[in-house]
């Protein structure tokens, strides 16, 4: 569906499998940072919010990842 859009728009799809699994490596380590009570007491907000919101870095790494998210988003609320 990515690359469809990609094309739609004519620009490259930067996405790739790595960037994914990424992702996914990243949301295990933090689930499991977060399994032990003692170290979730210890976070402060700032630190919390701070480790959600680098989970969507790379997809607004560079104007066109940003403009594709938005694309996507775009689509999925407008249910096309």
């Amino acid at each position: 569906m990515l690359q469809n859009i990609a094309r739609t728009i004519r620009v490259q799809c930067g996405l790739t499998l790595q960037m994914f699994e990424q992702v996914t490596w990243e949301h295990v380590e933090t689930a499991t940072d977060t399994s032990d009570g003692s170290k979730q007491q210890d976070r402060t907000l700032k630190e919390t919010l701070y480790r959600e919101l680098c989970q969507y870095k790379i997809l607004f790494s560079d104007f066109e990842m940003t403009r594709l998210t938005i694309l996507v988003w775009l689509r999925y609320i407008c249910g096309f």
